[in-house]
This record gives C-alpha cells, sequence and structure tokens, in this order.
C-alpha cells in the first residue's frame, strides 16, 4: 500500500464505484460489483445517468453530466492545452473541472459520500480520480483505481485528442496512483506501461475483462460463412478496410457488421461502403448486452483487425474477443499485439498482418479448419471467464475470500 491510504479497500464493510459510464450497463464494472456483494460487502454506485435497469443488489446514484455546448467543448479545450504548460498537481485538477462529466461526478461523490465513515471506493477510469483524490484527501477515504484502456493514448487516432488530452490525463493519473491503495487494468501490455510511467510503489496489476457465464458451445460451420465484427463503428478499427477486402474473399464468405457509429457522419460513409458491396456486406444494429454472445454464436468467425499504430490498440483486450471466444467463434486478430499473443497461444483463431492479408487467410481455410478453431476457442473461454478470475480480482483489493 502507498503512503497517504489509510487501510486497504478489502477492509471497508461498504464500498463506492465511481464511472463516468451508466453503471448498470457496463459489464466490467458490474462483475466487479458482484464479487464485492458476494464477498459480504455494501456497494454503492455513482455513474452517469443513462438507459437501462439500475442495480440489482445494490444502491446506484445515478447524475446528468452538464451537456457539451460548443462554448463548453473550446472553454475544456483551452483547459486541457493549458495542462501542457501549467506545472502541477493542483492545477492539473483545477483544469480536469473544465470537462462537465469530470467536474459533475466529483461533486456528486462529494455529496453521496461525504461524512460516511470508514469506508473505501473503486474509480474506474481516469476521468473518476479527481472525484476519488477529492474524497481521500478530504476525507482519508481509500481508493481502487481500475483503468479499462491505456488512458494516454485511448483516442490517439485523432490529431485533434493528442494534441489536447494526454498531458492532463498523464497528470491525472499520476497523482490518483500516487494515491490509490492499489491499481489495476486489462491487460499485460497497459501493466506495462503503466508501471513504466509512474513507477508505482505497489505494482499495477491486471484484471481481465473476461465475461460472466457459461460459454456456449460451437455450432457446426455451414456451407456459408459469416464473419462477424460487433461493438462501436469508429475511425481507428480498420472497418473501411475491412469491407473493401470483402471482395478478395471466398465468394462463400459475407461480413456481419454489428453495432452503431457514434460519429454519425462516420457511420454514414460505413453505410455506404457496404452497400457498394454487392449484398456481401450487412450491417446491423446492437441488441441488448444480455443479448450479445447468443446473437454472436449465429456467425462462425469473429474478427477485429484495428489500427495498431496506436499502443491503445495494440495493447486492447476489448470486450468483443472474449465475446466473440464465448460464443464459440474462431478469432482473426492482428499480429503484435496482446490479443494476438493470447489468441497464438491458444489456437483459437488467426494472428495476422493487418486487413491486407484477410482475404489470403480466409482462402486458406475449410470448415473443418474452422470448427477446429472453433473448439480450440470455446477451450480458451472455459478458461478466461470470471468465475476464474474472482479469486485474483479480490486479492488484488486485499479481500479476504472466506
Amino acid at each position: 500500500m502507498v503512503a497517504g491510504a489509510s487501510h486497504g479497500v478489502g477492509q471497508a464493510e461498504r464500498i463506492f464505484v465511481l464511472s463516468l459510464t451508466h453503471i448498470p450497463r457496463d459489464g466490467r464494472i458490474l462483475r466487479q460489483i458482484g464479487t464485492l456483494i458476494r464477498a459480504g460487502k455494501t456497494i454503492e454506485a455513482v455513474g452517469a445517468a443513462g438507459e437501462g435497469p439500475d442495480g440489482a443488489g445494490f444502491a446506484n446514484h445515478p447524475f446528468v453530466p452538464a451537456s457539451w455546448s460548443k462554448v463548453r467543448r473550446m472553454l475544456a479545450a483551452l483547459a486541457f492545452l493549458a495542462a501542457r504548460i501549467l506545472p502541477g498537481e493542483r492545477m492539473a485538477l483545477w483544469l480536469a473541472s473544465a470537462y462537465p462529466g469530470i467536474s459533475a461526478l466529483r461533486d456528486a461523490a462529494l455529496a453521496q459520500f461525504a461524512g460516511q465513515g470508514a469506508t473505501a471506493l473503486i474509480a474506474h477510469d481516469w476521468t473518476s480520480l479527481p472525484a476519488a483524490i477529492a474524497l481521500h484527501d478530504r476525507f482519508g477515504m481509500p481508493f481502487h483505481y481500475d483503468s479499462h484502456e491505456f488512458a494516454v493514448e485511448e483516442h490517439a487516432h485523432s490529431a485533434l485528442w493528442r494534441a489536447i488530452f494526454p498531458a492532463l490525463i498523464r497528470r491525472i493519473e499520476a497523482a490518483g496512483i500516487a494515491r490509490a491503495a492499489s491499481v489495476s487494468c486489462p491487460g499485460p501490455g497497459i501493466r506495462d506501461a503503466m508501471n513504466a510511467a509512474y513507477a508505482p510503489a505497489r505494482p499495477v496489476e491486471i484484471i481481465h475483462n473476461v465475461p460472466d457465464g457459461t460459454p456456449l458451445s460451437p455450432k457446426a460451420t455451414g456451407k456459408a460463412v459469416e464473419v462477424l465484427y460487433h461493438g462501436l463503428f469508429k475511425p481507428d478499427r480498420g472497418l473501411l478496410e475491412l469491407v473493401a477486402s470483402v471482395a478478395g474473399w471466398p465468394e462463400h464468405f459475407r461480413l456481419l457488421l454489428r453495432g452503431k457509429a457514434p460519429n454519425p457522419a462516420f457511420g454514414q460513409i460505413l453505410e455506404a461502403a457496404a452497400q457498394a458491396s454487392g449484398g456481401r456486406v450487412r450491417i446491423a444494429p446492437m441488441v441488448p448486452a444480455d443479448r450479445v454472445t447468443h446473437t454472436a454464436r449465429e456467425s462462425d468467425i469473429g474478427v477485429f483487425l484495428p489500427d495498431i499504430g496506436s499502443q491503445q490498440n495494440r495493447y486492447a483486450m476489448p470486450n468483443k474477443l472474449y465475446e466473440y471466444l464465448h460464443a464459440g467463434l474462431m478469432v482473426v486478430v492482428p499480429e503484435g499485439t496482446d490479443m494476438g499473443d493470447m489468441v497464438a497461444a491458444s489456437g483459437a483463431g488467426l494472428v495476422i498482418s493487418g486487413v491486407t492479408a484477410l482475404g489470403p487467410a480466409l482462402h486458406a481455410l475449410d470448415t473443418a479448419r474452422i470448427d477446429a478453431f472453433r473448439q480450440a476457442a470455446h477451450a480458451l473461454a472455459r478458461e478466461a471467464n470470471w468465475r476464474a478470475e474472482e479469486p485474483h480480482f479480490r486479492d488484488v483489493l486485499g479481500i479476504d475470500p472466506t
């Protein structure tokens, strides 16, 4: 434990959870909450308001962040740019308040938790650290920091984001990690980068981003083979290149894109590319979180070939990878990545150099080989699940498993 944490997170009977996401729909957070409840902890959560059911078995206190007007965006951009030249932790925390969600989460957390006695909290992602730091500094509340991404490169594909965000994120993370009782992230690349950047007194631990539930048995591959990408449609995920590559696939292969585009303009570009494919690419809407794996099982191969120019994408161990595995799909991922290392070691699919190598790789497949990959994926899914991860999560937090 680092200096400044009055006691371990696991010693508190009440644990608060902070996130800018809508917590009742955030699978990683919900799996952790479930573990804490089974350990006899009382859980209260503060996260952004949104659609979906309230927390089952825990108190949820949603807040509504201020809207992102053009003026707010401009002020936040100027404030974050100032972090590149204005030194000091206090200044960084003040500048972070220009981001409406960060300040709203901090204020909601302080209002909800002030003076509640011997408690601890888990702060999810860098945007919750200003709130965690405020509670730690004012009330001596110990906290665990769980970073879901490699924060300083999360949106590094955007030149504007690279100019505005990383300097402030780096200072906020440094301040939070210096105070945190423990820190976790989803994969080895992020762990190693965070340990190198911040040199925490207690090294960063890995909490894998694995699903709960029982993996579905693979279905037999038919004559028509469906390749699935599901998730958000973003420019750095190689989706336009993926659609263009379909022309070089075997005739009996088709591509299904299931998800949505946060940027409507990119969504329109992707839709136009799909329509130009001659019917070989289909776009479908997202399904509810509890149906993602069952719906994915209708496909045969799960693909994720993002631009790996950024460390964020090289280190990513995304939900979709584990969802493909739990659906019994063969997977295709890029080499030189953490997910590629896992797939190569397990034999759960193909690890290729990029989208340009996808067509030749698919031509080399037959039904028997796809089915063999699917069986290996199913075997890996039986190991990569939350039941296997839960004891380690308890240990990271210092929670007695009894």
